[in-house]
């Protein structure tokens, strides 16, 4: 395995607590996953290597998605 970059860290989390935080947002992610038939790691990675339908479809779908969360987690939490 690849060394982490000097000066980073991993952490593994010990937050446990399921909170309607982590449900929704799991709730959020499903759906997209679902809906665009497509993880966001291959995804991004499809984008990357041109895939037209990824670029046209999939990467809109998935910045807006980014927006809107981005939107609903500075007014509710």
């Amino acid at each position: 395995p690849a060394a982490l970059p000097a000066g980073s860290c991993f952490a593994i989390p010990t937050n446990k607590t399921i909170d309607v935080r982590l449900l929704t947002g799991a709730t959020i992610f499903g759906l997209g996953w679902g809906l665009t038939g497509i993880c966001p790691g291959p995804g991004l990675y499809a984008a990357s290597a041109g895939v037209m339908d990824s670029i046209v479809a999939w990467m809109p779908s998935f910045l807006f998605g980014s927006l809107v969360g981005g939107k609903i987690v500075e007014q509710v939490w």
